[in-house]
């Protein structure tokens, strides 16, 4: 064998070549940027160094600028993206057994956009629970009409302007007299139309989760839930205190909402290519 084939064979048999994701991760890419090292991509990417450089089958630990690497994650769940420019990865159903209802709550016959993040759904049925529980009697506490969340993948929902990643979902008022079955087709302009008690307990449910980032609300609405936290609290003026600077924190007024709040949640800890 000639000197000049033995030389092109050792470049061909040193050039590094993407190595195969493990099971249960895919594969994504990444090119150096100038002045870093294997082990600052590593960390921008949230990999280790040694799995960056087995994966791209490096024998050195420099890395010239501009190289292009590949590298894998995890499959995992979780929200993409911002509420008004997202994508939904392997979506949760809040109606996993199709009969379009749960415990506290039903949904419209014809909704189809009933996926989340692992912990919205589980943040709205908690929720529903604990309202089904506060007012067992069917008869006089109709359940919550559940509306929209996103669809299976994700992506745009018009006509809402968001929707799109998984954390939001919008939920009927609990009026006076209540809205038909899995409909939002009664109004709520304050008190005299809305069911305050009831409205409450579900309201203060999604304020006492950590995870809330905030609830867009009919003014009307608001101001009759600030008004009612301030007469049932009278005698726990820490407990009035506390609920009047979650809603003014959390609760967003406007003139929209007049059938449904929408409820968002911050980004799950894990889903790090989320967007508050």
């Amino acid at each position: 064998m000639t000197r000049a084939i033995v030389v092109v064979m050792a470049l061909l048999f040193a050039a590094p070549v993407a190595g195969k994701c493990p099971k249960g991760t895919k594969r994504l890419q990444t090119n150096v940027r100038k002045g870093e090292s294997l082990a600052d991509v590593a960390g921008r990417v949230g990999v280790k160094a040694a799995d960056l450089k087995a994966w791209n089958l490096l024998r050195k630990d420099e890395v010239p600028a501009g190289k292009n690497l590949a590298y894998c994650v995890k499959k995992a769940s979780g929200s993409v993206g911002s509420p008004s420019h997202g994508k939904l990865v392997g979506g949760t159903s809040v109606d996993g057994d199709g009969d379009k209802a749960g415990a506290g709550f039903v949904i419209g016959a014809g909704r189809t956009r009933l996926f989340g993040t692992a912990q919205t759904v589980k943040h709205l049925k908690h929720c529903m629970a604990v309202y089904r529980a506060a007012y067992p009697d069917k008869r006089k506490a109709p359940p919550v009409n559940v509306g929209d969340l996103s669809a299976k993948d994700g992506g745009p929902a018009g006509p809402h302007l968001s929707h799109e990643s998984g954390r939001d979902v919008d939920i009927g008022y609990l009026t006076k007299p209540p809205q038909s079955k899995g409909n939002f087709d009664r109004q709520a302009t304050g008190a005299a139309d809305l069911d305050v008690p009831k409205q409450w307990v579900v309201t203060k449910c999604f304020l006492d989760n950590p995870e809330l980032k905030a609830i867009f609300i009919g003014s009307g609405v608001l101001g009759a839930l600030k008004a009612y936290v301030g007469k049932v609290y009278r005698k726990r003026p820490a407990m009035k205190d506390k609920y009047l600077k979650a809603l003014g924190r959390y609760a967003v007024p406007d003139g929209e909402h007049l059938t449904h709040m929408h409820v968002r949640f911050r980004c799950p800890k894990s889903d790090k290519h989320c967007v508050d």
